[in-house]
């Protein structure tokens, strides 16, 4: 039985001669046709399947080669066996043959023998350290097959890098990717003592580091060592020590967020000639206490959340006019308890502040007028509404022992509200306002009215 090595789940074709039945001559096209049946696939030893598609001749002068089309769902397993047995009555010779798999980690053979092996090229007499590398590598794939241990372990002697790797004109000198749950793509330890795990140092107007986040993730993390450890330490003796720029529409140069439920600090300065020393202007809001002395403040402070604790010593420039408002204060900002003892004497007032404010009161007199002006206009009322009175509800005299309101009450009911149970023995006529039964008439089948209750209160 004749074997062929093909790729792993990759479509592919198998030639081989047939043997026509009882001679040994091959087969060409004209003496047989495949049918269903007549070719069957076992993948891995298990159940067998037809072929996808039936085998075509391919003439060869006067015989022919036998071409089988394997589809890619075909080769995926380790070993495929590929019987051939024509049905009665036979044409061919009965065959077989066998289809290992590579390319794969469950192919037969894990290696693909089709890609192109890396270059290796020595230079040659050159010692370790000289400037000519003592082995250049390219397209190199580095897997460590034991448990814990590092693919590469490069490892420099006195003042020359361990590994030193350099770009292309726009090529990266290393790419570093992350394992797929936690894995580092880059972890740097130094050893005991001061030495330094990573050390980046730019040339000419290039960055020694440039950091992408991706998505969500941060695109560096810093984390410091053991309790009083520094995440980042940054040390300059010219220059800037940090230079953050924020580019694109509402993006931040920097955010700090302080930890520890509120203990530890986002942004912790220690003074030197100046522990912050912002040569911008602060957009926004300060929310919390500012402790310490602040030098001085130029241009405009949007708002101050909290309490200023000292004092405020100098002059405040200006206040727009309407800079003070009711609105600028909360109700009970100003009480008592936020009012020393003698915080408004003599001193604090200009020498004419009372009068300014004597100017604006009412006087005895003018308050005197007032309420006689009050006093004679309620008297005018009340004579109006006793006329009014007078020419409606108290008209003398009642018709039938009702008065001249009651009687109006009554009609309205009956000429303009609202009507039920007409047509029956009891007609019930409501008040103009909808509020009760004014008129309700006992009637019998000729429509007399034989009781009448009337409610004209």
């Amino acid at each position: 039985m004749s074997a062929f090595l093909r790729k792993y789940n990759t479509a592919t074709h198998v030639y081989i001669p047939m043997v026509k039945r009882g001679v040994v001559d091959f087969a060409v096209g004209a003496d047989w046709t495949p049918a269903n049946g007549d070719v069957k696939v076992v993948i891995d030893g298990g159940a067998a399947a037809n072929i996808g598609t039936l085998p075509t001749a391919i003439a060869m002068g006067n015989a022919a080669v036998w071409d089988f089309t394997i589809a890619n769902t075909e080769v995926a397993g380790k070993k495929i066996t590929v019987s051939i047995s024509d049905s009665a009555t036979k044409a061919v010779e009965d065959n077989m043959f066998l289809i290992e798999t590579y390319g794969h980690a469950s192919a037969e053979y894990a290696s693909d023998p089709s890609v192109a092996a890396p270059s290796v090229t020595l230079a040659d007499g050159v010692t370790h350290g000289g400037t000519t590398a003592l082995l250049q590598l390219e397209r190199v794939v580095v897997a460590s097959t034991t448990s814990n241990q590092p693919g590469i372990k490069a490892t420099g002697n006195g003042t020359a890098a361990g590994l030193q790797v350099i770009g292309g004109a726009t090529g990266n000198g290393l790419l570093a990717q992350g394992g797929a749950t936690s894995g580092s793509a880059v972890k740097a330890t130094g050893t005991a003592g001061n030495a330094i795990a990573l050390e980046l140092a730019g040339q000419g107007s290039a960055a020694g580091m440039k950091v992408t986040g991706g998505g969500t993730g941060a695109a560096l993390n810093l984390v410091g060592g053991g309790t009083s450890g520094d995440g980042l330490l940054v040390t300059t003796t010219s220059g800037h020590g940090f230079s953050i720029t924020a580019t694109g529409t509402s993006k931040h140069g920097a955010v700090f967020t302080g930890g520890d439920g509120g203990t530890s600090d986002g942004v912790k300065a220690v003074a030197g000639t100046g522990g912050v020393d912002l040569r911008a202007a602060i957009t926004g809001n300060l929310t919390g206490a500012v402790s310490g002395a602040v030098g001085s403040v130029t241009g405009a402070v949007g708002s101050v959340t909290g309490n200023v604790g000292g004092n405020v010593t100098g002059s405040v420039g200006s206040v727009a006019a309407g800079g003070i408002s009711a609105a600028s204060f909360a109700a009970g900002a100003i009480d008592a308890a936020a009012i020393a003892a003698n915080a408004i004497g003599a001193s604090e007032l200009a020498a004419d502040a009372v009068a300014e404010i004597q100017s604006g009161l009412a006087t005895t007199s003018a308050l005197a007028v007032v309420a006689t002006d009050v006093a004679s206009t309620l008297a005018a009322v009340d004579t109006e509404v006793a006329a009014i009175k007078a020419k409606t509800d108290l008209i003398p005299g009642t018709q039938d022992g009702y008065t001249f309101a009651q009687l109006q009450a009554l009609i309205a009911a009956v000429l303009l509200g609202k009507a039920s149970g007409l047509g029956t023995s009891t007609a019930v006529f409501r008040s103009a306002n909808d509020s009760k039964d004014r008129v309700t008439a006992t009637v019998d089948a000729d429509g007399n009215r034989t009781a009448v209750t009337l409610d004209a209160t």
